[in-house]
């Protein structure tokens, strides 16, 4: 895969055997995507936000600012429309499925979060690696958005 999206995370360092699989993935030419974090803390204090060579991604409201439960701080890249709390409308609406045993048919969720705003950038650096190269750097995908994002924080 040349863009992974790992929409998950945990408090504390980055584990060795995490950040070995992420320089791994980036030593072969992939760009890891991971999510900020919900704790509206600083996000060096989570995994795999911590982790070096990743592109982290925070989230936004509806209205553009900083979603309430959001991580933040100097290792977030980027962020993008991850829902906020409140009313079904501050959501980013999710396909799953209505059975609570077994499947029984396709329903929307709405969900908030990071690991909802992740998935949007992950989609986004894949047009953007593609149209800079495909041996496009992480540093050189980061600095493209930066330079071309209203959510960026640089």
């Amino acid at each position: 895969a040349k863009v992974l999206n790992l929409s998950l995370g945990a408090f504390g360092s980055c584990p060795v055997m995490m950040q070995d699989a992420i320089d791994t993935a980036v030593a072969n030419g992939s760009v890891v995507v991971v999510a900020a974090g919900n704790e509206a803390a600083n996000a060096s204090t989570a995994y795999p936000a911590n982790c070096n060579s990743v592109i982290t991604v925070a989230s936004v409201a509806p209205d553009g600012a900083r979603s309430s439960f959001s991580n933040f701080g100097a290792n977030v890249d980027i962020a993008a429309p991850g829902g906020d709390d409140g009313l079904i409308e501050d959501t980013i609406l999710s396909t799953v499925d209505s059975g609570l045993d077994t499947p029984t048919g396709d329903t929307y969720v709405g969900y908030m979060g990071t690991s909802m705003a992740t998935p949007h950038m992950a989609g986004g650096i894949a047009l953007v690696k593609q149209a800079l190269s495909d041996e496009a750097t992480t540093q050189e995908i980061i600095e493209t958005i930066a330079a071309t994002s209203p959510w960026s924080p640089r």
